[in-house]
């Protein structure tokens, strides 16, 4: 299993851990137009508490390689839940339940954008943002 969190800061960030208290299911989007084309990506995960950051990925379907699915995706919830006031979001599972990706609209960034979109998602639900 991939250790995200590490990969991701290589360290432990320092501060006021934040915890998810019950399940949440969010689901992270990007469906912008640049340009010629579209960006677009969409995953649903549950996210719960856990005793450390882990990632369950239950997709089943392949996705090719070229999008960087599933770590962009992750990467980009962490730069979210991870980073701001009052402090990083830790001890969570997410469970990866669904994906959606076009062959020709989908790309790595639109999969760390949806990550982040997830990310504030979460924030917002546990009432961090407005």
């Amino acid at each position: 299993m991939t250790d995200y969190l590490a990969r991701w800061t290589g360290k432990r960030h320092a501060g006021h851990a934040i915890g998810v208290q019950s399940p949440i299911e969010i689901v992270g989007e990007r469906n912008k137009h640049l340009g010629p084309r579209f960006d677009f990506a969409r995953v649903a995960i549950r996210v719960e508490p856990n005793e450390q950051f882990i990632v369950v990925n239950k997709i089943v379907e392949e996705i090719p390689e070229a999008y960087g699915f599933p770590d962009k995706f992750i990467f980009g919830v962490l730069d979210e839940v991870m980073t701001g006031a009052p402090g990083p979001i830790e001890n969570i599972k997410i469970t990866l339940k669904m994906v959606e990706y076009d062959s020709t609209d989908s790309s790595p960034n639109a999969f760390t954008q949806a990550g982040r979109d997830a990310g504030r998602k979460l924030k917002t639900a546990l009432g961090l943002s407005s």
